[in-house]
């Protein structure tokens, strides 16, 4: 973040300045809450005010007379608009009305929705093994340090965590199908869930519902099975 600064005003002045430009401070355990959001001139800008600490009526009675209350202090955070994605800030389509744009905010994180954008998150995980392995590596190279016990000891703990990351991810694909029987996910996107997690291959993509065919190049295991059963 950058900051901090007396008004908003100096916020959006910063982020929209080409001359006078500020290094940015770690937030660490600093408490901000929301003030404002502008897009401005190409700019995307996030102005955020400090909290300030909650007084008990003990404190405010000792207090002394005429003390000065803690001035507000703003924060901000700024980027190109067209870089929205790549620092992780989803912008919605443009609307005509302040009415329909609140409408649309509401449907997008209404529960049922928020449920499925987690769903999606988990189902399109690229490898769920990737810190399992990056561990396991690691155990391979300093295994020639340890002794027999600890050997042991350390391939039954990453056999454990390897069933556990499995049975959780076995426990969303059934989730999903759960989810579709109560009518919450369309049939197109448990054909696309059911191609991905078979490895199948469409030769029409386009169609509507579109018919797979079998690459051959996976094979499922017992647990695989019992999930999809």
């Amino acid at each position: 973040v950058v900051g901090p600064f007396a008004t908003p005003e100096e916020c959006t002045e910063i982020a929209l300045s080409s001359d006078t430009q500020q290094d940015p401070v770690e937030r660490g355990d600093m408490a901000l809450e929301l003030h404002k959001l502008l897009i401005k001139n190409g700019v995307f800008i996030k102005i955020m005010k400090k909290k300030k600490e909650a007084k008990n009526a003990e404190n405010d009675d000792e207090a002394e007379e005429g003390q000065v209350e803690e001035a507000d202090q703003y924060y901000t955070v700024f980027f190109p608009v067209q870089d929205h994605e790549d620092c992780g800030q989803q912008l919605s389509k443009i609307f005509l009305s302040e009415r329909e744009c609140i409408s649309d905010a509401n449907k997008a994180n209404s529960f049922k929705r928020l449920l499925l954008y987690k769903c999606e998150d988990e189902f399109n995980k690229q490898d769920i093994y990737a810190d399992w392995k990056k561990e396991k590596a690691a155990y391979e190279e300093s295994k020639g340090s340890l002794s027999a016990s600890e050997q042991a000891e350390k391939e039954e703990e990453l056999e454990f965590r390897r069933i556990k990351i499995k049975k959780q991810m076995l426990g969303n694909i059934k989730f999903i199908g759960q989810l579709y029987k109560k009518n919450l996910l369309k049939e197109k996107i448990m054909r696309f869930c059911i191609g991905s997690l078979l490895k199948l291959e469409t030769k029409d993509p386009m169609v509507k519902l579109p018919v797979y065919y079998d690459t051959g190049d996976t094979d499922m295991d017992e647990e695989d099975h019992e999930a999809i059963c």
